[in-house]
């Protein structure tokens, strides 16, 4: 199971990835495009069914509901697909029901993953994952995140695609 906590981006969270010895794995541009059927079942019972673009590469992914309250803990599954698989889903009956886009500098702390993300719409943001039990990550995403100097309250089971949304019908009330 795939468990994730995110924290608002330090300023220097460069440096402080650099001081905890953290080893740089990749940077990447990603677009998301999230699929539903109309009505959104999908998204109502908290499951993610993703296209994801990166460095010329297709994924689908699939995301179940969250199995805790506490953290981000889903199952996933994703494997690297054509680029005809929009298509696909789209004779399905799926359509694009949301898109993001973000860059994401990828690191390796022990146990834990680390991604500095620069996320349109909703800035920028540090996402701890790793796998394993809800508990047992949770454990290993707060002796991360302590590394880096940020403190288990700032750190949240938040969803990017979910930040977006609010954002955008924030601004839309405000016009």
């Amino acid at each position: 199971m795939e468990v994730e906590l995110k924290a608002r981006a330090p300023h220097d969270i460069d440096a402080r990835l650099a001081s905890a010895g953290a080893v740089r794995l990749s940077t990447k541009r990603q677009k998301d495009v999230l699929y539903d059927l109309p009505g959104e079942p999908l998204r109502k019972k908290g499951v993610v069914l993703r296209l994801r673009t990166e460095n010329g590469r297709t994924l689908i992914t699939y995301k179940g509901p969250s199995k805790s309250k506490r953290v981000k803990a889903k199952e996933e599954i994703e494997f690297a697909v054509a680029p005809a698989a929009k298509t696909l889903l789209e004779c399905l009956g799926y359509s694009p029901s949301f898109c993001l886009g973000k860059t994401r500098v990828e690191y390796s702390l022990p146990g834990v993953t680390v991604c500095v993300d620069q996320v349109d719409i909703v800035g920028n943001w540090v996402e701890f994952e790793c796998f394993g039990s809800a508990a047992e990550g949770r454990k290993r995403i707060v002796a991360a995140a302590a590394r880096l100097g940020i403190q288990e309250k700032d750190l949240a089971p938040l969803s990017y695609t979910t930040m977006a949304r609010e954002r955008l019908k924030k601004v839309s009330r405000q016009k």
